[in-house]
């Protein structure tokens, strides 16, 4: 228990700042929890400490470690669980109105390397329920969506002409997209001069970062999105 309470501290001490918003905060560590532990395939975990420190649990321990950590920051917080989908995720009140956070879901797309999605945070019932069934007498009513996180940074599509369309679309949001502070790449590939041997087959990819300069490989950083398959590529590791 001693060293699940010094996880929580740890945790909150890296995503809770001072001056912070409940909803910043409900933000920032749902994406903490999100990006930092994957899911248990094996359901051998299954508590908040087993997410908390081993960083793998179940969609209990995820539930259970979120609400625990809303209680520390004084946000209203509940666990929500359905019978008929054998899930459970969490309600949270902001500013008043209650919102749905699923961070397991929110982690099946992300986990450990990282990333995370927000499709399921600080969702409304009518949001929410288009792919979670629950018993819905039995728990506080989520009627607002203006801090689902996609509608509240404009990158919510409504027009149902574009969405049938069987065409691409273009999407113009009202400002730089939300999404790319949260986006980690790795750093750009680069060459090591003295092993080049001039092979070219780090052409062969077609990536418009890698050139030949001087009859050695050249890769330019501005370009290059640190994916890495170049390196896997050469053989004489110049990469």
């Amino acid at each position: 228990r001693d060293l699940y309470e010094q996880r929580i501290a740890e945790i909150l001490n890296e995503t809770v700042l001072p001056g912070m918003s409940q909803w910043q905060k409900a933000l920032s560590i749902h994406d903490y929890l999100v990006s930092h532990a994957a899911y248990d395939e094996t359901y051998d975990n299954t508590t908040g400490y087993d997410l908390l420190v081993k960083n793998s649990s179940t969609c209990q321990g995820y539930s259970q470690a979120y609400l625990d950590l809303m209680t520390r920051v004084g946000i209203p917080c509940v666990l929500v669980s359905s019978r008929e989908m054998d899930h459970c995720w969490n309600l949270v009140q902001i500013d008043g109105n209650w919102y749905h956070v699923d961070c397991t879901w929110g982690a099946a797309f992300g986990g450990v390397d990282g990333k995370c999605v927000w499709n399921y945070l600080f969702a409304s019932d009518a949001q929410l329920g288009r792919t979670h069934s629950w018993e819905r007498s039995e728990f506080p009513d989520a009627t607002d969506d203006s801090l689902f996180f996609y509608t509240y940074h404009d990158l919510y599509v409504t027009n149902e002409e574009e969405l049938a369309a069987k065409e691409p679309s273009v999407i113009i949001s009202r400002r730089p997209c939300a999404l790319l502070k949260y986006v980690k790449h790795n750093k750009p590939v680069k060459v090591d001069a003295d092993k080049c041997r001039s092979c070219k087959m780090c052409m062969k990819i077609g990536c418009p970062a890698i050139s030949m300069e001087l009859g050695k490989a050249k890769i330019d950083p501005t370009l290059c999105v640190g994916c890495g398959v170049c390196a896997q590529l050469c053989k004489v590791g110049a990469l």
